[in-house]
């Protein structure tokens, strides 16, 4: 907390610049959960079917039968997309004003969206029943 300079004598803070960084950290965090659960994913998968790249399948004698026979471009478009997801947030930290809505778009952006990858990818490996 920075203290205003009309303030510094009489100790109190600069409340109000504070609860704006507060204000913009949250906003953030929602932003970034929100890009990570409803766009990640699914233009994700629609690169992947766009470029043809060739994922696990569930099917025995299929190329991608397990996770070991992916192809290269299936992992490097989860890759990929990620640091793109990373990237507003990264170049709203190189801003003074706005690093505080930076900071929590990546808190809330980069391990959800490493989260939905891990459920997605599971499901495209394991399938959607039990076994």
């Amino acid at each position: 907390m920075t203290l205003s300079p009309s303030r510094r004598d009489t100790g109190q803070t600069n409340s109000t610049s504070d609860d704006r960084l507060l204000w913009l950290f949250v906003a953030g965090l929602g932003i970034g959960l929100a890009v990570a659960i409803a766009v990640y994913a699914p233009v994700t998968l629609r690169t992947q079917g766009a470029l043809d790249i060739v994922g696990p399948s569930l099917r025995p004698g299929s190329p991608g039968y397990n996770a070991a026979n992916a192809s290269l471009g299936y992992w490097a478009s989860w890759a990929v997309s990620i640091a793109a997801v990373a990237a507003p947030g990264l170049l709203l930290l190189l801003n003074r004003r706005y690093r505080s809505l930076g900071h929590g778009y990546l808190f809330a952006a980069v391990p959800v969206g490493i989260a939905v990858a891990a459920i997605v990818i599971g499901f495209e490996i394991s399938g959607f029943t039990a076994s």
